[in-house]
């Protein structure tokens, strides 16, 4: 093997090592043979190659080829189960049913409203499972009065210690559901999954989400754009991000964000936060001193952009396959890039607003479809 083949595989192995999930793991694994098209047809052999990167003999080629396509079989199941239980978006967006909400969710403060009267059973119909992690799951549903879809999650309260005690309400909430009823406050932002309603039961909690129509995971965004992305894209997915967490923090929430929490409009790229699973309430000890909560908020604020930082290590490379050798991005963007990898900057989101990439317009007229009908 080569010196420089044996470098470029010794520092891919270090970012497979990295991920914790298979989903990750093949993403990565995907992203790390789309940028090393062209190195090697050693290096493109497949799954072992780029684990391994090692000389086999003729039997263990057998073995490795076997091995592949089982995996292969797997990858697809794994890709038929994900498809049905992350489907976020309906099959025909004309079937959408011209009704609106009974609780608006820009003029009512869900902290000062009491949740739905009658029972759950009767005003919601639970329909089919899209997807669940340890308890919660998220359902479809259907409000019974119109027929509105909606989303509906199920918040289990089997951790005492993360229960949150909050005015109003004679039952303590699961963290989750405090958090999504915090930034609910108004006035509200266009950039999260808006809370429709709510129950507040002893053994769980329950919320009543809007549907995103059109969203998908940035998750699967990037995956759906492997030709790669436009920096104009790019800046205006995060640019909306930027907007959103600072509403979270402003509210006393500190939103834990990864690329499958972030939804992203396949028409227009508008940006919507959901799931606060993971969420911080800065705001929680209201009791402590206020250096205390100052300290609380400065560092979950560095913890944001830290979480930003992590998303442009991905999307960036979308848009330059070889960023540092060969740069198709402006200055402006590798500068935001290289102060974010800085630790002793500490940057704020205010800050990273004012930056010049976010305030230049683009000298080229290159665009997505989506941002072009914006006029963007």
């Amino acid at each position: 093997m080569s010196p420089p083949l044996q470098k470029t595989c010794l520092g891919y192995d270090a970012k497979l090592a990295s991920v914790h999930s298979q989903e990750e793991y093949m993403f990565v694994h995907n992203l790390i043979r789309y940028e090393t098209q062209g190195t090697s047809s050693a290096w493109i052999g497949g799954y072992d190659a780029v684990a391994g990167c090692k000389k086999r003999t003729q039997g263990g080629k057998l073995f490795a080829g076997l091995r592949r396509a089982w995996k292969s079989k797997k990858e697809s199941f794994h890709t038929q189960e994900e498809t049905q239980v992350c489907a976020f978006v309906p099959e025909d967006p004309s079937q959408e049913l011209p009704h609106t909400s009974g609780v608006d969710p820009t003029g009512t403060d869900p902290l000062e409203s009491e949740p739905t009267d009658g029972s759950f059973e009767s005003v919601y119909h639970v329909g089919t499972k899209l997807k669940s992690r340890r308890g919660v799951s998220y359902h479809e549903g259907f409000r019974n009065s119109d027929d509105k879809r909606v989303i509906i999650q199920f918040i289990k309260k089997n951790q005492p210690e993360k229960l949150v005690e909050l005015p109003g309400y004679s039952n303590p909430l699961s963290q989750e559901a405090a958090a999504m009823l915090m930034v609910q406050k108004p006035p509200t932002s266009e950039h999260l999954v808006q809370l429709y309603d709510h129950f507040v039961m002893e053994d769980q909690d329950i919320l009543i989400m809007e549907y995103p129509r059109s969203y998908i995971s940035l998750f699967e965004y990037v995956q759906q754009n492997r030709s790669g992305l436009i920096e104009t894209e790019v800046k205006h997915i995060i640019l909306e991000l930027i907007v959103a967490l600072q509403h979270c923090m402003s509210r006393g929430v500190y939103h834990d964000t990864h690329m499958k929490n972030i939804l992203v409009c396949t028409k227009t790229l508008h940006v919507k936060l959901m799931d606060f699973g993971g969420a911080l309430l800065v705001e929680e000890r209201r009791e402590d001193e206020p250096i205390l909560i100052g300290a609380i908020r400065k560092n979950a604020e560095w913890a944001i952009t830290d979480d930003i930082r992590k998303l442009l290590d991905v999307l960036v490379p979308r848009i330059s396959r070889w960023f540092w050798m060969r740069p198709r991005v402006s200055k402006e963007c590798r500068d935001l890039f290289k102060q974010l990898h800085d630790v002793e900057s500490r940057m704020t989101l205010q800050a990273m607003l004012d930056l010049d990439w976010f305030k230049r317009k683009p000298k080229n007229k290159k665009s997505s479809p989506a941002l072009a009908a914006q006029g963007l």
